[in-house]
């Protein structure tokens, strides 16, 4: 019998896969949320509009908790300062479960504070950089051996066979 033509049971689980404004509605209601709103306090984040969160697809894994929810599981991440980059800095260990279907945080996990890495500054720089120089690299007449390092600017290159 074709899967698809099969007919569906009450019993057969089935769910919506996440559309985008469920993205953008996850994230919202993270950002209002008082012990999400506090999770990022303890991480010295009092702005939660730079905050990215996305809701990712968690599966079922059988917790009787999540069994009638169509959950979703939050990443989270701090825009860079410059603005042009929301997944510049995660946020580790912090992790809104939602419910998409009632629109709501069924819980956040927050498994420990992980230092936030630095800003890495703007993607768009706005002056390109003058201090590289032109690099040539030819092999004509000889193989490559174990010992052949190649040194550019800042870059240092080992060739391994």
């Amino acid at each position: 019998m074709n899967p698809l033509k099969a007919p569906l049971n009450e019993s057969d689980i089935r769910q919506a896969r996440i559309v985008p404004d469920e993205f953008a509605m996850a994230c919202e209601l993270a950002r209002q949320d008082q012990n999400f709103l506090k999770a990022l306090k303890k991480r010295g984040l009092d702005d939660a509009s730079k905050v990215l969160v996305e809701s990712w697809s968690a599966g079922n894994f059988g917790n009787l908790e999540e069994q009638e929810h169509r959950v979703a599981y939050g990443h989270c991440w701090l825009m860079n300062d410059a603005g042009d980059n929301p997944y510049a800095r995660p946020i580790a260990n912090l992790h809104p479960v939602f419910d998409l279907a009632k629109r709501e945080i069924i819980r956040i996990d927050d498994f420990g504070m992980v230092p936030i890495p630095p800003d890495p500054g703007p993607i768009r720089r706005s002056q390109q950089r003058d201090d590289l120089t032109e690099i040539s690299i030819t092999q004509a007449d000889r193989s490559i051996d174990n010992e052949d390092i190649v040194i550019w600017h800042t870059v240092i290159y080992h060739h391994w066979p």
